[in-house]
């Protein structure tokens, strides 16, 4: 059986000599979700997901056995669009976007696992994880927020190990039921996933390329969207608690619930902050489909729309980030209803007027959604919001970033992508 970077030179040399393995396994999307999928030289074929009951373990049944029978299916080409590690002895010359939580992070509840950082204890959806420097040499640095405390880090490779190394000042700690862990420690356990602006990806010392694909083009600059941004201060993104109208977020807040706009949102949420799904989440249900948008806001290094790559690079990632809330609605939900109580709790505690997240919609409107959740579909879309990109001027490098982007949206979960930008 071949596992991790063994696959690597293993499996095409396996593939040329005709040699033969008991068992092969692999992960993926399909469907816009994610799939596990083993077999074995006997003929065995399983997969990791939980079938609930016997109709959707039949359901799964009929779906791999139409593959098997499927004759365009060329058993030759299998492998050819699996995407082979490459294991790393140094940081690669490319340019990080996004820093994610481990998964197995992700697949527990978010009350579930806490980050402190100088005695200060915060839930995973109040904690971020960011990274510092979008650039392509030097040592990969992320920064770990809880409330108001920070903890700065960097990726350093030892031989054929990484470590994630404190940098200065506080460090982390990840907090469970049972147990207390440094984040080096933890991230030693549970490696997270480092992305970049190529679409390659690395966890722990293995380098994920995509292959090269000839079809893939750089981003149709016809198909960037413009808002009217007069009156905003483009290096002004959140609208706070004080709701600043000349910010990024309130213009598009404004845009959202417009009469006029399609379609016309039961939920618009503001969930800017460290832990944020999106800077704006909004929802409804229509017919047997929930249609989720998450709008990624990010302001400009200058006053004028330009032709900035350093414009794309955070918004890029963050959009990149929130994929994970696709494959979990329920959650989002939830997400939402916390964190609105969080900042009622905060405002009580502070003695402060509480401004309450939702700009339509409230907790009852949330509730009512989960209960039609088991009979809806998911569709979502994701805004990649930046009024510092010029659709006029935008160069080729920030356009195949875009579309770097929306082949990850795209090839993972199925998510289609809309641009806003400037003239």
């Amino acid at each position: 059986m071949h596992v991790g970077t063994d696959i690597s030179d293993a499996l095409p040399e396996a593939i040329r000599q005709n040699k033969k393995k008991s068992n092969l396994f692999g992960n993926g999307y399909e469907n816009g979700g994610r799939v596990t999928t083993g077999c074995s030289q006997k003929g065995r074929i399983w997969s990791y997901r939980i079938a609930y009951d016997l109709a959707e373990w039949i359901e799964w049944c009929h779906r791999v056995g139409a593959k098997l029978v499927d004759e365009t299916i060329s058993t030759e080409q299998v492998f050819s669009g699996v995407i082979l590690p490459r294991p790393l002895t140094e940081r690669p010359k490319l340019v990080p976007v996004v820093i994610e939580w481990p998964e197995e992070f992700l697949l527990r509840s978010e009350d579930v696992i806490r980050i402190e950082i100088d005695g200060e204890a915060v839930p995973l959806y109040e904690a971020s994880l960011d990274i510092l420097d979008f650039t392509d040499d030097g040592p990969i640095r992320f920064r770990v927020t809880a409330g108001a405390k920070l903890a700065d880090y960097q990726v350093r490779f030892r031989g054929e190990s990484v470590e994630f190394e404190r940098e200065r000042g506080f460090e982390a700690f990840v907090l469970t039921n049972r147990r207390r862990r440094s984040l080096t420690e933890w991230f030693r356990r549970e490696t997270p996933v480092i992305r970049f602006a190529n679409g390659a990806s690395l966890e722990h010392n293995e380098l994920y390329e995509l292959p090269p694909t000839p079809d893939r083009r750089p981003f149709d600059r016809d198909r960037i969207e413009t808002l009217d941004w007069s009156g905003i201060n483009l290096r002004k993104e959140s609208q706070t608690t004080a709701k600043h109208p000349d910010s990024i977020q309130r213009r598009v807040i404004e845009t959202v619930l417009a009469p006029a706009y399609d379609p016309h949102f039961e939920i618009v949420f503001d969930d800017d902050g460290a832990g944020e799904a999106a800077d704006i989440v909004c929802v409804r249900v229509v017919g047997n489909r929930v249609l989720v948008h998450l709008y990624h806001c990010k302001f400009s290094k200058d006053a004028t729309a330009g032709a900035r790559v350093d414009d794309l690079y955070a918004v890029c990632g963050q959009a990149q980030r929130s994929i994970h809330w696709r494959g979990d609605v329920e959650a989002l939900l939830r997400h939402l209803r916390h964190r609105d109580e969080l900042r009622r709790k905060a405002a009580a505690k502070a003695g402060t007027a509480y401004v309450t997240r939702f700009e339509r919609g409230d907790a009852n409107t949330v509730q009512a959604i989960l209960r039609k959740l088991p009979h809806l579909v998911p569709e979502f879309r994701i805004f990649v919001v930046q009024p510092g990109l010029s659709r006029a001027k935008a160069i080729t490098s920030q356009l195949e970033l875009l579309a770097g982007t929306e082949a990850y949206l795209k090839e993972t979960f199925g998510i289609a992508m809309t641009v806003y930008a400037s003239q």
